[in-house]
């Protein structure tokens, strides 16, 4: 898969198929947050040790040019808005917490992405992800594409709540559930 290749709806569609829950989106987007604000984190804490004479917001602001080109190509425009604003927001909080270390915030990363895992015990709905198994196959490259992603297709998920049902309607549900 290449980066060119990727596809802000194709990749909202297959998010749907294991992301249709509500409160399955509400604890991924809270997760996912806290591991922005831990990344900006880590990226000010390393800054203040390399460059100490530039301010750790502007490191992360300089750190996030590649991923915000990223957004503003592949993502829609309203989307798109939300999520660098989102990530403005955290990073701007990140600055007011000081007091945790680095390996604070990489101990906390650990722990959001844990919450994202545990949280798809309890909202295990699915539906079928074959249609979209041989451009988007698991490995290295789908993790660094949907970790890249996440936020975005969150936000949009929450922007799209009113049509979702027509979206939810048109995806095959899991063999699995329409056997029991």
């Amino acid at each position: 898969m290449k980066i060119s290749q990727i596809q802000f709806s194709e990749l909202y569609r297959r998010h749907l198929c294991r992301h249709s829950e509500f409160g399955l989106n509400v604890l991924h987007l809270i997760a996912v947050l806290g591991v922005y604000f831990s990344i900006a984190g880590t990226i000010s804490a390393i800054a203040m040790i390399l460059f100490p004479g530039v301010p750790p917001l502007t490191a992360v602001a300089i750190a996030l040019i590649p991923y915000t080109i990223l957004i503003l190509v592949y993502v829609p425009i309203g989307t798109a808005g939300l999520n660098l604003a989102a990530i403005g927001l955290v990073a701007g909080l990140e600055q007011t917490c000081t007091w945790l270390p680095a390996w604070g915030h990489i101990l906390f990363i650990l722990f959001w992405h844990r919450v994202q895992l545990w949280s798809h015990h309890y909202y295990t709905e699915s539906f079928d992800m074959s249609p979209f198994g041989d451009k988007y196959q698991k490995g290295p490259k789908l993790f660094l594409v949907l970790a890249g992603f996440e936020l975005p297709l969150l936000i949009h998920y929450f922007l799209k709540l009113k049509t979702l049902r027509s979206e939810l309607e048109q995806l095959v549900p899991e063999p699995s559930a329409v056997d029991s």
